[in-house]
């Protein structure tokens, strides 16, 4: 505490030694809608051994932390721009999907978040574990047929609003698994889609030729409204 403050100084400096100007520096994190986001707040402290800690307003300044990320909301405009209004179809190519269940050197893995999405918000209810599920979502991605696959040569995921699913295409012909969810699943899924190609686009730009200084619909169209096809990720 401020009153505080010249008793620590005699103890280390010796009896008599006083801090006549002091300027404490205090993060404030809860602070008054005006200042919402964090402020820095500097405490002049004056002659302390007379005067203990004040809280004068008089000696408080304060200015909002700068936190904005002109990157990152680049990022973000250019992924809302392509992802639409959130009642068209998503589609996630190989390498996404992937990236998604497996992580990168640059970005975590989502299986979890995505797991626990399709089997708390699924209708009717799926008969596995959140844990069975995860450990099927690698096994699908890990290029050995042997344990099952996803699609190679398309984007092998499909998430549609309209038909309230998540839909996947597998290997070897192109078989369809769906995942019927409940609205509240789909909304799930596409903030956890959406928060995952935030994090992809930004770590990985050139995977999308993407220019955060150019408008977010001048760069290129990554085509997550549209399946494609995808060159074989196991190549």
């Amino acid at each position: 505490e401020y009153r505080h403050i010249n008793r620590v100084a005699e103890d280390i400096l010796g009896t008599g030694a006083m801090i006549e100007n002091a300027t404490i520096v205090v993060k404030a994190p809860n602070v008054p809608e005006h200042y919402r986001g964090g402020v820095i707040a500097a405490a002049s402290v004056i002659n302390g051994n007379i005067n203990p800690g004040t809280n004068d307003p008089r000696l408080i300044m304060a200015k909002p932390i700068d936190r904005s990320d002109p990157y990152k909301d680049a990022v973000t405009a250019f992924v809302d721009w392509f992802l639409g209004d959130g009642t068209n179809r998503i589609h996630l190519s190989n390498d996404e999907y992937r990236a998604m269940i497996r992580g990168t050197p640059l970005t975590r893995s989502y299986n979890r978040d995505f797991s626990q999405i399709i089997i708390e918000l699924s209708n009717p209810p799926i008969p596995f574990s959140v844990e069975s599920l995860m450990i099927g979502n690698m096994q699908d991605t890990d290029c050995d047929l042997r344990n099952g696959e996803m699609l190679r040569t398309f984007d092998p995921i499909q998430l549609s609003p309209a038909a309230s699913g998540l839909r996947q295409y597998k290997e070897p012909d192109g078989r369809v698994i769906d995942f019927p969810l409940t609205g509240a699943g789909v909304t799930a899924l596409q903030s956890l889609i959406r928060t995952f190609l935030i994090d992809y686009v930004g770590k990985y730009p050139e995977k999308y030729e993407f220019d955060p200084a150019r408008s977010p619909g001048s760069n290129p169209n990554p085509t997550w409204t549209m399946g494609n096809p995808n060159p074989d990720p196991c190549q």
